[in-house]
This record gives structure tokens, C-alpha cells and sequence, in this order.
């Protein structure tokens, strides 16, 4: 798993940086491999939980949704009351501040 996500993350680091200028390179690709992390544990944990590959697909696509498009906008979580457990619950915020420019 780790080669995989490894090649892959060089292939889209590299990918991007023929299209888009991109400042720091090595860092870029870094938080792509742990982004591949994050989602490929989400993968393993709900692939060992849940045995119906549908209802496991369907899992993993609502969690990818809740992180990015809920736990990541700032919109939902501004005037939240329990903004720690928020930041908690973001797995993917360290990788994707490695991703953007500084």
C-alpha cells in the first residue's frame, strides 16, 4: 500500500507542477502521500467493519464527504460551540496546509 500511494502522489505532484506553478515541490507531494494515508486508513478501517462492499463504498464516500465538505469549511464550524472537538476531528487539516501555499 505504502509504494502505491508513494507513486501515486509523485504521478499527481508532478502531474500539477506541469500545469500550475508550484513553490515547494517536495512538500506539495509529501501531503499528498499523507492524504493518501488518511483516506486509505479510512479504507482499511471500513473495509475490515462493514462486509457488503456497496454499504462500504457508500461509507467511505460519506466520510470523505463530512471531512472535506463539513469538518473542512469554515462556514459550518465558525460559530460552532465545541470548535476543539472540530479541529479533533479533522484528520486531513495537517496535509492539506503542507498542500497549500504558504
Amino acid at each position: 500500500m505504502f509504494s502505491v500511494i508513494v507513486a501515486i502522489a509523485i504521478y499527481t505532484g508532478l502531474l500539477t507542477s506541469v500545469f500550475y506553478s508550484i513553490d515547494h515541490l517536495g512538500s506539495f507531494i509529501i501531503g499528498l502521500v499523507l492524504i493518501g494515508f488518511v483516506y486509505g486508513s479510512y479504507g482499511l478501517v471500513i473495509g475490515s467493519l462493514v462486509k457488503a462492499e456497496l454499504e462500504g463504498i457508500l461509507l467511505i464516500v460519506l466520510l470523505v464527504n463530512i471531512d472535506a465538505g463539513w469538518l473542512q469549511n469554515p462556514l459550518f464550524y465558525a460559530e460552532a460551540q465545541n470548535q476543539l472537538i472540530i479541529k479533533f476531528l479533522r484528520p486531513i487539516s495537517l496535509p492539506n496546509r503542507l498542500l497549500l501555499p504558504r
